[in-house]
């Protein structure tokens, strides 16, 4: 066997984005699919803390841990006044080290990454929401969104993206970038639930009869507002036993109006009873509630590629999804699409019946996302 390839990746754990935290569990997650002798080394450049959450959550047999402070913290800015301002450069913070073939740059580490030569770094955009969707952007957010875009259009030699759809857009916005795009199709892999008493959770969350399930986070662009349109609808149509159950962290400090004033209209349309509010759930109690739903619903008005219908195909749901052309691009069974603006789309499409599911084997697109990732890497 050759030298075993070795691969950094910055970690840390963001319950306000926790998608982007499954995002790197996920690629570790599917190189378990590869033979023993083509698995690469995984060194997580983070906390000590994230560091043991990576190695519990994914098990995964070539791990090492390279420790990063967070040299965003009021005590690093502190100290690096008087050399930022007699010098221009900071004395004090993260300077990576490390024999890699390539390194992954995210969440607390960025900064560090510069001390990475460019050959050896590959960057990661989630999605161009802000060339979209500006109105849920302030002048200040939208701008430094922009600028996240530019530095990763012209400062990378090599950038992931995740779906055709992103990639389309960064050569729309970015048509004279030298970068060398890679779509990279993320996968997800589940905790063993199986050990959770349905009835038990069930009946701890009041769930009493079918439901719908749209477990999005309370983003304002995850378009919650069309569901509990839908759901009115539905209801003033005779069905009155119709039930949606939302989850997620019930705080976003960029829009903290926004939990108060969903839970608001729904007692307004008088829907308490149709529409739940779960709180952030333990993870495994959110795929158990996900595998007995009727229907998962995504609804957003942009989506990267959503970990949501991700978990959906993992566990072979039927997903009633906004006709984004991303969420067309994930989605080609087992799926149901409507007018994302349109809430009696939305409800004609939850009032059929039948939900039916053509069963397929997931581990196929785990192998094949880590595949790619190889290749990425070698190439």
């Amino acid at each position: 066997m050759g030298r075993r390839k070795r691969v950094g990746i910055f970690f840390g754990y963001n319950s306000n984005w926790i998608g982007g935290t499954y995002y790197w569990l996920n690629w570790v997650n599917a190189l378990n699919t590869l033979p023993e002798d083509e698995k690469p080394t995984i060194i997580i450049l983070s906390t000590r803390k994230d560091f043991r959450f990576v190695q519990t959550e994914t098990k995964y047999p070539y791990l090492e841990h390279y420790l990063i402070k967070d040299d965003s913290s009021l005590w690093y800015k502190m100290i690096n006044v008087i050399p930022l301002r007699l010098t221009g450069k900071r004395k004090f913070g993260n300077k990576i080290n490390l024999d890699v073939d390539a390194i992954m740059p995210c969440g607390i580490g960025v900064s560090a990454a510069n001390s990475i030569p460019d050959s050896k770094r590959i960057n990661w955009f989630p999605d161009f929401q802000f060339a979209h969707l500006p109105e849920f952007y302030t002048p200040q957010t939208r701008v430094a969104a922009y600028q996240r875009a530019v530095a990763a259009a012209y400062l990378s030699n090599k950038l992931m993206l995740s779906s055709e759809d992103a990639a389309k857009d960064f050569h729309r916005l970015f048509p004279d970038s030298k970068a060398k795009v890679y779509v990279q199709h993320f996968t997800v892999t589940h905790p063993d639930f199986s050990m959770l008493d349905k009835e038990e959770v069930m009946k701890k969350h009041g769930i009493d009869r079918s439901y719908f399930y749209s477990p999005n986070q309370y983003w304002a662009h995850k378009n919650h507002l069309v569901v509990i349109d839908a759901v009115a609808e539905l209801v003033n149509r005779g069905h009155k036993d119709v039930l949606v159950l939302f989850s997620g962290k019930e705080w976003d400090d960029r829009n903290p109006d926004y939990v108060p004033s969903l839970k608001q209209k729904v007692k307004d349309l008088r829907l308490e009873d149709n529409i739940r509010f779960l709180g952030f759930l333990d993870r495994k109690e959110q795929l158990l509630i996900m595998q007995n739903a009727q229907a998962v619903i995504q609804p957003s008005l942009f989506e990267g590629w959503s970990t949501v219908i991700e978990d959906a195909r993992a566990l072979n749901k039927f997903v009633v999804a906004s006709d984004l052309n991303v969420n067309k691009e994930q989605l080609q069974t087992n799926v149901r699409f409507f007018d994302r603006h349109s809430p009696k789309a939305l409800a004609d499409a939850m009032e059929k019946e039948k939900f039916d599911v053509v069963p397929q084997s997931y581990n196929q697109y785990r192998e094949a996302q880590a595949r790619a990732f190889i290749k990425m890497i070698e190439d």
